[in-house]
């Protein structure tokens, strides 16, 4: 083989390789999927609410958002951050029940809002019982009590009542709430079927608290006969 005949065929090989470079970068690449915080939070709160929060790993988010574990590392908010914006996220999501009108008596729409939420959300209902998450449950459960202690103060039985008194049946109130809560999220619900529905809930709780009501009664009238004992 002579040196001319060599070098067509180098440049013909030469010339292949170029124009198999070029065709590789006319291919459009797939666009970079960024996710800000906020992504971040709204995924991972589905994956809560879907799986339940022991399921929640920067894995589950990515496989929420589509994309690789990469961006929510990049994103600058941690687990921790994330976890806790869950929470308070379930908060507000629970006092979106608790603000629905379900009777038109509003204590005992509230009752009714926390036990259709730990139905209805059951995973995040469980949230509020993690010791992991305790802090924040703690911080927002707080605000929540001064929330309905004033709510209270405009009841027609309630707002009656001495503040100590009053903190006193609403705390009463509270573990009631709880109570048939923890059942409703439970295996135990299912041998119960008096709470099996939004409307035998509604039932259970407007008959439960007329016996509330009279406890509330007495007390105000046992403190109208000390006072016109004391005249």
């Amino acid at each position: 083989m002579n040196n001319s005949v060599r070098w067509i065929r180098l440049s013909r090989d030469f010339s292949g390789i170029c124009n198999a470079i070029t065709k590789i970068n006319e291919v459009p690449m797939p666009p970079k999927r960024e996710h800000n915080a906020q992504d971040i939070i709204n995924a991972a709160l589905e994956v809560v609410r879907e799986q339940g929060f022991e399921k929640l790993s920067t894995r589950t988010i990515a496989e929420k958002l589509h994309s690789s574990t990469m961006p929510i590392y990049y994103s600058g908010i941690t687990m921790p951050d994330i976890e806790k914006e869950i929470v308070t996220k379930a908060w507000a999501i629970l006092e979106q029940y608790r603000s629905k009108v379900w009777t038109g008596d509003r204590v005992r729409d509230l009752i009714i809002g926390f036990v259709m939420f730990s139905k209805e959300e059951r995973n995040l209902f469980k949230c509020f019982r993690s010791e992991k998450l305790n802090a924040v449950n703690i911080v927002n459960a707080e605000k929540l009590f001064q929330k309905d202690m004033e709510l209270i103060k405009d009841h027609n039985i309630l707002g009656k009542l001495p503040p100590q008194q009053a903190m006193d049946v609403l705390i009463q109130g509270w573990i009631f709430a709880n109570g048939i809560a923890l059942i409703v999220n439970s295996p135990i619900k299912n041998a119960i079927t008096i709470l099996d529905s939004e409307e035998s809930i509604i039932k259970f709780v407007r008959d439960a608290t007329r016996i509330y009501w009279r406890g509330a009664e007495s007390i105000l009238k046992e403190n109208e006969e000390k006072t016109s004992g004391n005249v």
